[in-house]
């Protein structure tokens, strides 16, 4: 996929078709990542709006973790900020 250090540079052309592709792929692995954070919330959390869903998603995909703290034993353990520490799991989180 790459040229060697043998081989001349790509032309300005091929090189930015790369780059676009490139830029493609990740913004599919962000959708996806999303698309799979929402359907996540959606099933644990079932009184949860789609907003609130996205949002919570793409803020644990940012790294800063969950805006809402869940309701039900299910989504505390599907939680990543969560899921590292069992003792959450073993029961439903104090309202």
């Amino acid at each position: 996929m790459y040229e060697s250090k043998t081989q001349p540079l790509l032309s300005r052309l091929l090189f930015l078709r790369r780059l676009f592709l490139h830029v493609l792929a990740t913004l599919g692995l962000i959708g996806i990542s999303l698309l799979l954070g929402i359907a996540g919330h959606l099933y644990f959390e079932p009184g949860v709006s789609w907003y609130d869903a996205l949002f919570n998603a793409a803020m644990m995909l940012g790294g800063i973790g969950p805006a809402a703290m869940p309701a039900t034993a299910g989504a505390s353990c599907s939680s990543p900020a969560t899921a590292f520490i069992p003792t959450w799991c073993s029961s439903p989180p104090s309202a």
